[in-house]
């Protein structure tokens, strides 16, 4: 009674209020505030920034979003920023986190970690938020122009456990820089750089900071181009960023080409208690009025710029966003089918392997699919056709990258269970005829014609991606075909096409039997073929196929080619996982019996699994949450921040 009495004192002038009001916007706001009251908290935690900061204020739109589409609150947790969160969510300190987009850089520069391997494997991005520039400001007598005259001065890099600090090292690798490293909170540094007990320092944020707002229009300081070395490969930033001449009073020039960096929202996989789809609806329709209440930086919060990411960072996305940003609805039901690969093939052989195993395992009563290979697979893994397929491990990257929507969320639709073998990337060119390809070049390949193998194949997925780097375009006069890689091996042989890829495991005993697709004194050779940069951490160039004396035609040994591994997958949704568990370590406890037969399953260990995790760019990204919890429960995980040692950045 008393409490109804209450609600009654608070509504009479409230309504007394919007009778007299001429705006309905009074109402709504009201009513809001009158609502939030009696939400129940969440329990949940969202690990922000540093207080009053863009990531706390974004965070209190995320929190007002997660009350419109979930109808609790959160608890809003200030930081030092996005190492420090990305901890908190290791820990389990954090449910939701903001964090940067290069925290997959700096996974994948300590991927050999146990605590990266983790993270890794259990971060999922929800929501792409804003940009930020890298504001790189420094004394004007210092005689600093460029991140290159950093040597003998005293630069402030951020607190280590910082998003600032993080990328100050990516920006700072590969240079060689000898300096004196300070790391305090860039808001702190900035008032020493201008009285020029700093040189430097970095600040990450988004534009206006007010820090650098405070400072007076005759401030001793000024901003350089925030650049990578020129000699680096990276190329995850997008650098085509203004800081406009008059956002600060002092600031009286526009730097252009500086270093952006998008900032994410990302949950623990294990953290389920949340409308996914609701919630981002609630951020992306509401996301001009959260700017207007919260921060400006809101305003990026789109679908076309979620697209965007997408494309950039196809790896470790939480499905049901990718359902949403799409716009795909969810599959249907399964069909109780193990996609393999062609009949006769190492995929055809390992599915007969497997699926005693898994009816076994799991009580289910499977039946093999014969295919074309990855793509379909990975597709039906998506539409219902597969429950359990073999893929290789670059196809994901190759689906978020295409034109089709439906492939996009495909990309996201299978999580890998435990990796398999090696598989050789092949590169057969003939050697006769005028104007033979001497290197994988992009000079190399102009006015040739190319089997790239079927349109639904791995071997396809992966010829795409090689050929991805080389940068062709229609000038080149590149014409391709889409054969088999078998028949697309012939047709070199033949002299009709200069080139075909191939993705095969074994290569040297597979490949030795063929004679009549490869007879003694044929005019081609296999190139040597290598994956770099960053987009290519699905490959390893430690391949070493084809031993010189494998033919009369290939006489030299093919060191350090590249080559991809095969992985066994099961669907994102859809089927009951509860027994992953049992099915790894059935399928671990044949291979160590002998129960699992031959040369193509040698070597395929738990230990060789946690091996090929330390040696990825993106550690346990793609797998399973079971399946990365039964590897790494036994490894020791630090709960320290991340960090690097500073002070000499080679």
């Amino acid at each position: 009674m008393i409490a109804k009495r209450l609600i009654l004192i608070f509504l009479i002038p409230l309504f007394g209020f919007c009778q007299k009001s001429k705006n309905n916007d009074d109402l709504l706001i009201l009513l809001a505030l009158f609502s939030t009251a009696q939400l129940p908290n969440s329990g949940v935690n969202l690990c922000t920034g540093p207080a009053n900061g863009t990531y706390s204020k974004t965070g209190q739109a995320l929190d007002q979003g997660f009350q419109d589409s979930n109808r609790k609150t959160l608890n809003l947790i200030s930081t030092n920023g996005t190492l420090e969160n990305s901890t908190k969510l290791l820990n389990d300190e954090c449910k939701l986190a903001i964090v940067q987009e290069d925290i997959f850089l700096h996974i994948a520069d300590n991927s050999s970690e146990s605590s990266s391997l983790k993270l890794s494997g259990m971060m999922e991005i929800l929501l792409p938020l804003h940009r930020e520039p890298v504001h790189v400001l420094v004394n004007k007598s210092s005689s600093i122009n460029s991140i290159a005259d950093f040597s003998g001065k005293t630069i402030n890099l951020g607190p280590q456990n910082s998003g600032t600090y993080l990328t100050a090292q990516q920006l700072l690798k590969g240079r060689g820089l000898t300096f004196t490293e300070r790391n305090d909170p860039p808001e702190v540094a900035v008032d020493k750089v201008a009285n020029g007990e700093y040189d430097g320092t970095f600040y990450v944020a988004a534009a206006p900071i007010a820090a650098l707002s405070a400072l007076p229009s005759t401030a001793n300081v000024k901003l350089i181009q925030a650049t990578l070395n020129p000699g680096s490969t990276n190329d995850w930033y997008e650098a085509d960023g203004r800081i406009e001449s008059g956002i600060y009073s002092w600031h009286t020039t526009t730097l252009e080409n500086n270093i952006f960096v998008r900032s994410l929202l990302v949950k623990s996989v294990s953290f389920n208690d949340i409308s996914v789809n609701e919630f981002l609806d609630a951020n992306f329709d509401n996301a001009s009025g959260f700017a207007s209440r919260f921060t400006q930086s809101f305003q990026e919060v789109n679908r076309k710029n979620a697209e965007v990411v997408f494309k950039k960072l196809p790896l470790a996305w939480n499905y049901d966003a990718v359902l949403n940003i799409k716009n795909i609805p969810p599959p249907g039901l399964f069909q109780s089918n193990f996609c393999a690969g062609a009949a006769g093939g190492t995929y055809d052989a390992i599915a007969d392997d497997l699926i005693p195993v898994i009816e076994a395992a799991m009580g289910l009563k499977l039946s093999k699919k014969n295919t074309t290979g990855s793509i379909e697979n990975a597709v039906g893994l998506f539409d219902g056709t597969c429950s359990f397929a073999l893929v290789q491990e670059d196809t994901s990257s190759y689906l978020a990258n295409h034109p089709s929507k439906l492939y996009n969320v495909a990309s996201q639709a299978h999580r890998s269970i435990l990796p398999l073998y090696y598989e050789d990337v092949l590169f057969l060119v003939k050697t006769g005829g005028g104007d033979p390809i001497t290197s994988f070049t992009k000079d190399a390949l102009k006015n040739k014609t190319i089997n790239l193998g079927q349109k639904t194949s791995g071997t396809y997925a992966t010829a795409v991606s090689f050929l991805a780097q080389l940068n062709l375009n229609p000038t080149d006069n590149v014409e391709f075909t889409y054969e088999s890689a078998s028949r697309g091996n012939e047709l070199v042989v033949e002299g009709t096409n200069d080139a075909s890829f191939q993705v095969i495991a074994q290569a040297q005993s597979n490949l030795s039997t063929d004679t009549g697709k490869f007879p003694d004194g044929a005019s081609i050779k296999f190139q040597l073929i290598q994956a770099s940069g960053t987009r290519f951490g699905n490959y390893n160039n430690g391949g070493t196929i084809l031993n010189a004396n494998f033919r009369n035609w290939h006489n030299a040994d093919l060191a350090n080619n590249a080559r991809v591994r095969a992985v066994f997958a099961f669907p994102t949704r859809g089927i009951a996982d509860t027994n992953i568990r049992n099915l790894m370590e059935e399928i671990y406890r044949r291979q160590g019996t002998g129960d699992l037969p031959g040369a193509r399953w040698t070597g395929i260990t738990k230990a060789s699994a946690i091996t090929h995790f330390r040696s990825s760019k993106f550690g346990t990204a793609g797998y399973h949450p079971k399946s990365v919890e039964y590897y790494l429960e036994d490894i020791q995980t630090s709960s320290r921040a991340f960090h690097s040692e500073g002070g000499i950045h080679r």
